[in-house]
């Protein structure tokens, strides 16, 4: 899975391939990845968009938005089976907020 990233006003955090975290001035926002399936004058076909879907003030709320939309969307039935879900969608929101540091040199 690819690292988080911070581009000067914003930090992303990526939760597998189609939903990310990002941190905005005052506000974190739950983001679901889009394709353009056209061409229009702002964008070409293929185009990548990021929209916003959830608005939470922590990364807590954000993290618990994605939990809660994880479990509602799983198909997991009987105990045995929520167990397991419970424990992937643990493993992967934990994978994603995981500290990574990277060292870079200014040049």
């Amino acid at each position: 899975m690819p690292s988080g990233s911070y581009s000067g006003d914003s930090m992303i955090i990526p939760v597998g391939d189609d939903r990310r975290i990002e941190f905005v001035t005052h506000e974190v926002q739950v983001q679901r990845k889009s394709i353009a399936q056209s061409n229009t004058k702002t964008q070409k076909k293929g185009d990548v968009n990021w929209i916003p879907y959830k608005f939470c003030s922590t990364i807590g709320g954000a993290i618990r938005c994605l939990e809660h939309e994880m479990y509602a969307t799983s198909d997991a039935e009987g105990v045995e089976a929520c167990m397991k879900e419970v424990q992937r969608v643990l493993d992967k929101l934990s994978t994603a907020i995981k500290p990574r540091f990277e060292i870079r040199e200014v040049a």
